[in-house]
């Protein structure tokens, strides 16, 4: 197995996100906080998206592209809050987009786990999954000593 982090992936991901966030803003009324709390609201929404498939049957690929958006928000949580870096991960004859964990190593596929949660079910709990990806390793993100705030870099006079 192998990981090469990839700054399209993550920057497709963070896309994915705002699109999501802004759905579930507009659908349900509800505020995604970025906190690993969050993700229980996530299982929640799958949940609801697993019974709508079982009497809608979408296709396999459709599930697929409107999963997304739940594993890039479970993904960019984690990222933000303990470390890991998006990236493409080879397994095999196969490559697929996933993450790998800042510290422990540990590669995980945001994208996939949210899609099976849609198609299989309650086994496939992304919050489950979730608290087992902090148990083999997670730590919390610090920023450097020469992180500079957001705010000067966003007011920065030239």
């Amino acid at each position: 197995m192998s990981f090469v982090a990839s700054e399209a992936i993550k920057r497709e991901a963070m896309a994915e996100c705002i699109k999501l966030c802004k759905y579930v803003l507009d659908t349900f009324s509800l505020q995604l906080d970025w906190t690993d709390q969050s993700i229980e609201k996530i299982e929640e929404l799958l949940d609801f998206f697993h019974r709508e498939a079982q009497k809608d049957k979408p296709t396999e690929a459709d599930v697929a592209k409107f999963s997304k958006g739940f594993g890039s928000y479970i993904g960019e949580v984690y990222r933000r809050n303990h470390g890991a870096s998006w990236g493409t991960v080879t397994l095999g004859n196969e490559s697929f987009s996933g993450m790998r964990a800042v510290g422990s190593g540990v590669e995980f596929w945001p994208w996939g786990r949210a899609q099976q949660r849609i198609l299989d079910g309650p086994t496939a709990n992304v919050w489950d999954y979730y608290q087992e990806l902090l148990r083999r390793g997670a730590t919390t993100a610090e920023p450097s000593a020469s992180a500079e705030p957001w705010w000067r870099r966003l007011f920065k006079h030239s």
